[in-house]
């Protein structure tokens, strides 16, 4: 989230630098080689299927580059005038709709019970956009070790329903 927001605020400012250094810190962040792919993968993957509306300078910089997602989304939303709030809300209920697709398949839970737990998530999402909204580099902070070595373990589990 504070990747996305930064991203946002870096090209509505156009400031190019700045964005490919936020670029280089998410795939950085990246903790192994299965989420480095997801993240660069789904960047590319939506800037391809956003070109229509984004910007050729803005693809120009990085055809030819891993473009992390959070950085890819921030930016064709920045580019296309979406506002921040919205950005943010969107792309973490992207995320969170992600997650309960992978509870309908895993575990007893039904479509509607899936929808129910996005709509109880609403409030808190806009809340953390708000949050986001104005996070700087200095908010950026790691509480994911556990889920990074598990990350890590699950690369090269034989048997795996999801990539990552």
């Amino acid at each position: 989230m504070v990747l996305a927001s930064l991203s946002w605020k870096a090209v509505t400012q156009e400031d190019n630098l700045f964005l490919g250094q936020l670029n280089e810190l998410a795939l950085a962040l990246c903790p192994g080689e299965e989420r480095f792919l997801e993240t660069s993968l789904q960047g590319d993957a939506f800037l391809k299927a956003a070109k229509p509306w984004g910007s050729k300078k803005f693809s120009l910089q990085f055809d030819s580059a891993d473009l992390a997602y959070p950085i890819a989304v921030a930016a064709i939303a920045a580019t296309n005038r979406v506002p921040l709030i919205v950005t943010l809300a969107a792309y973490q209920h992207s995320f969170c709709a992600n997650l309960v697709s992978v509870m309908m398949r895993l575990v007893p839970l039904g479509q509607t019970d899936g929808m129910q737990i996005l709509a109880d998530l609403e409030p808190h999402l806009t809340e953390l956009s708000k949050r986001a909204a104005t996070a700087s580099l200095d908010d950026l902070g790691s509480a994911t070790l556990h889920g990074d070595f598990l990350a890590i373990a699950h690369e090269h589990q034989h048997t795996r329903i999801f990539r990552s």
